[in-house]
């Protein structure tokens, strides 16, 4: 990772940063993938809420987890990781997923992608999930080929989720290549 970059567990005080980043990287991301009303519907004060929600979990026993991406302490970039949510993917042995990983283009290309993606699968490993799932959209050319190098593979599924009827290609780690991810052998 680059010297400057640091990742770190998210907890309830980041909501609103994370709020704040989040939206703007949803502006980055898919400002041409995905419908205006999509974007416009995105607000800083509702990922907020959405953050706190979900960074409260852990303190109630919830298995959801965030990690932070950090540039001289600024916060950059963010993955979410915890129990599956599509049952089709649980019963193919896929328990754990992937939820977002979402960093400032102006960072990209620097490793913090991969580091997040290693917090993210040393978490799931650690609290056993042999498999994951992340779902991407299927038009978003460029998050699908980071995941391809982190050695996920396309999955067999009849039916993928849609968003925005946007189809999305899902991809996943076999337990290998999840725990070589997680930086384990």
């Amino acid at each position: 990772m680059s010297e400057n970059l640091q990742t770190k567990q998210a907890v309830a005080t980041d909501a609103a940063a994370l709020g704040r980043l989040h939206g703007k990287v949803w502006l980055e991301t898919y400002r041409g993938l995905l419908p205006d009303a999509a974007l416009t519907a995105i607000s800083a004060g509702r990922r907020t809420e959405m953050w706190r929600r979900f960074l409260k979990a852990p303190e109630r026993g919830g298995s959801e987890r965030a990690y932070l991406l950090l540039d001289e302490g600024n916060l950059i970039g963010f993955a979410s990781c915890g129990p599956q949510r599509q049952p089709a993917l649980a019963g193919m042995g896929y328990s754990g997923e992937l939820y977002a990983v979402y960093i400032l283009k102006a960072f990209h290309g620097r490793s913090g992608g991969r580091f997040l993606c290693r917090a993210s699968a040393a978490d799931l490993v650690s609290r056993g999930h042999d498999r994951a799932s992340v779902s991407t959209l299927s038009t978003n050319l460029a998050a699908r080929r980071f995941f391809e190098r982190l050695q996920a593979t396309e999955l067999d599924l009849r039916e993928p989720p849609v968003f925005w009827n946007i189809a999305q290609t899902v991809l996943g780690w076999d337990a290998p290549r999840l725990r070589q991810l997680a930086g384990m052998k």
